[in-house]
Order: structure tokens, then C-alpha cells, then sequence
């Protein structure tokens, strides 16, 4: 899947007689070969349009494109396409508390049938993001700038084409956002993975390939 295409997107919400647009008209191509930031002020539609494009969410109108091709349409289909191909890092981490740093990089595999050792993958990942030490942690036993960590080993458990990351740094201090965001791009080139953030930092965004500008749900430079 070596590109995503946004065609014509819109999303739109309605309430009280009143259609608020959250995305208007959105035309911009992804590469996976690409280190891409999207930024612009809160409100302007950059987590809608993270959220349609990982297949979170639906559009109003218009489509996404993966490869040239659609995305499936049935919602265990479409699971299995986000499971297969995309990878997300969420600003608050979604750690599942109860679960130790290991078994949280193993919770979306746990349940699935796959063709490599789990847990083997798994600590390799943990080592991989410097946190062999913590596969025994819980969540509340890790500080933030960690937890973001096993947020990532987590996106990558299955190899994904595309790493989507939500504001992966706004949570952070400016030493441990400035480490995972190192950590990603190292991970960009080592995987070959495609990685789309969001972030509100322009000194982030300008060292990134490609740079989507939005304003008001809408794309005002690229």
C-alpha cells in the first residue's frame, strides 16, 4: 500500500437544523516513502481526517483510496484491513491498565491467528523502543514519555504500512516528545512504514517530508 488518496472528502454533523463541517473537500495524496506532519489550529480537522483515513471513521462524501484501491465496506472486513495495514499512536497513549507493558503491545494479536512467534515479536519491540526492562510494568508504573513507547511497539506488533499518530508528543516534555519523535522517524526508515502525524509543534513539523496544512477543515497549503 504504497500511497492513500483523500478524494473530494468531506464530513459533516448536524444538529438543531444547523450542518457543521468538520472536513470540506479534501484532496491530498500520502507516500508511504514519506515522513508526513499534519498541523493547523484545534478545531481545524486534522483527527477527523487521521480518523477516516485509519478507517475509524466515515466520511460524509468523497473516499479514501489505499494503493488505488478501496477499502473494504463490511465492518469485519474493514477490522481486518486496519489490522493488516494501519498502525496508531494516540496522544493519551490508550494503555489498557490492567495489562503489563508486554501484554499491551500483545493485545491486538492476542486473539488472532498469526505466522510468527507473538511474545517473541513483542519483547523484540519493547527492546527496539529501550524498554526491555519494563515488559513487566504496568501502565501506572511507567511515565509518560514510556508509555508512549509501548504505544508504538504496540502499533507495531503487526508490521502495518502506515504508522497514524495523533498529537504522539502532546502530552510530553520537550526532551522525551523530542526522543519519540526521533524514535519515529528512526522507525520510518528502518520499517519502511508510512508515518502521518498530527502535531501542534512547527518546529516538529518542518523537519518532516511532507507538510498538510489545515485551516477550518480545510487544506490550505501542502
Amino acid at each position: 500500500m504504497q500511497s492513500i488518496t483523500c478524494e473530494n472528502l468531506t464530513k459533516s454533523f448536524k444538529g438543531d437544523g444547523v450542518e457543521t463541517f468538520a472536513l470540506q473537500n479534501i484532496h491530498v495524496t500520502f507516500q508511504q516513502s514519506d515522513f508526513t506532519a499534519m498541523i493547523g489550529p484545534s478545531g481545524s480537522g486534522k483527527s477527523t481526517l487521521l480518523s477516516i483515513i485509519g478507517t475509524l471513521d466515515e466520511p460524509s462524501n468523497g473516499k479514501v483510496l489505499y494503493g488505488g484501491e478501496h477499502s473494504p465496506r463490511k465492518s469485519n472486513a474493514v477490522a481486518n484491513f486496519r489490522f493488516e495495514h494501519i498502525g496508531f499512536i494516540f496522544q493519551q497513549y490508550h494503555l489498557l491498565p490492567t495489562l503489563t507493558a508486554l501484554e499491551n503491545v500483545l493485545s491486538p494479536v492476542m486473539t488472532r491467528k498469526v505466522d510468527y512467534d507473538k511474545t517473541a515479536r513483542a519483547k523484540e519491540l519493547l527492546d527496539r523502543v529501550g524498554l526491555a526492562e519494563k515488559a513487566g510494568s504496568l501502565p501506572s508504573q511507567l511515565s509518560g514519555g514510556q508509555q508512549q513507547r509501548v504505544a508504538i511497539a504496540r502499533a507495531l506488533i503487526q508490521e502495518p504500512d502506515w504508522l497514524l499518530a495523533d498529537e504522539p508528543t502532546g502530552n510530553l516534555d520537550s526532551e522525551t516528545g523530542e526522543m519519540v519523535f526521533q524514535l519515529l522517524q528512526e522507525i520510518h526508515r528502518e520499517k519502511g512504514c508510512g508515518v502521518l502525524f498530527v502535531t501542534h509543534d512547527e518546529t516538529l513539523a518542518e523537519r518532516a517530508d511532507q507538510v498538510v496544512r489545515m485551516v477550518d477543515g480545510k487544506i490550505v497549503s501542502e
